[in-house]
């Protein structure tokens, strides 16, 4: 039984996976092209808890280019004169970055705290 849930959660997780790499800048109409990158934050951990633990190095450097691309798209949309959308994606990218920081020193608590701050910025990030 145990094998049938990991295969479930393995396909539930492809499927985000896919769902976060498939659309890239020529996004469906009506969807943010940065959606994707902001949906990538949290299959990372979906991906890890798979694997069987945190994820370590490899966590980390998935995180690493997560907050590079959060970090463009926030430029493209300072830009572009979206300021509170630009705003929402610096400081998920902020949040993300101290993540993996704390993946990296092995701190638990301080990796925990960061996780925490991700999840619920994510959350006001329009349009996603």
């Amino acid at each position: 039984m145990r094998g049938a849930g990991l295969v479930a959660t393995v396909v539930i997780s492809g499927g985000l996976w896919l769902f976060a790499r498939g659309h890239g800048p020529t996004a469906p109409a009506g969807v943010p092209v940065y959606c994707p990158d902001v949906t990538r934050v949290m299959v990372v951990p979906t991906d890890a808890r798979q694997t069987g633990g945190s994820g370590g190095p490899a966590e980390a450097s998935s995180l690493s280019s997560i907050v590079d691309r959060l970090r463009i798209d926030a430029g493209a949309l300072s830009q572009a004169g979206q300021a509170t959308t630009s705003s929402a994606l610096q400081t998920l990218a902020s949040d993300v970055d101290q993540w993996r920081t704390a993946i990296v020193s092995n701190d638990a608590v301080a990796e925990t705290i960061a996780l925490d701050r991700v999840l619920s910025v994510e959350t006001t990030v329009p349009g996603c």
